[in-house]
């Protein structure tokens, strides 16, 4: 990975080869069984109550994988939403909207988290309409046990 930050009063801009890490790491896929996480061509703007970003599938596991995106990330009271546009003409000819929100927090000794996420758009041609929902709850037993 190799990027450059530029600070400003405003944020930081990040130019180069990053990943994207939102939620709960479940929609831009880290891929790490493969030892290959995706990593992205991107310009970047972040700062504490959200991101914007636009770019390109820099580095995956699947070499055919020419995905362009834009999306942007909320940072707020309820959580982090996260709302981006996909389009692949290299190989499926896709175009669609990922809608995803996650909240968290903790509790005496443990964590939780929520996290959804609606898709629409086409796909080779076909509508995509799909969504999912994970959650978890961690308890911290001891010092090196976590339930």
């Amino acid at each position: 990975l190799g990027h450059i930050d530029f600070k400003t009063p405003a944020g930081t801009w990040s130019l180069g080869r990053q990943p994207l890490k939102y939620g709960g790491n479940r929609i831009f896929e880290e891929s790490n069984f493969g030892q290959r996480s995706k990593s992205y061509d991107l310009l970047k703007f972040r700062n504490d109550d959200f991101d914007l970003f636009a770019g390109k599938v820099g580095y995956g596991a699947n070499p055919s994988d020419q995905s362009k995106l834009v999306g942007g990330v909320a940072r707020w009271s309820l959580g982090e939403s996260l709302a981006f546009f996909k389009h692949d003409d290299h190989v499926t000819n896709a175009d669609f909207w990922t809608l995803d929100h996650r909240f968290s927090g903790k509790f005496r000794n443990g964590d939780w988290a929520l996290e959804g996420a609606m898709q629409r758009g086409r796909n080779a041609g076909r509508d995509v309409d799909a969504f999912w929902l994970h959650a978890r709850a961690q308890y911290d037993v001891n010092a090196k046990t976590r339930v």
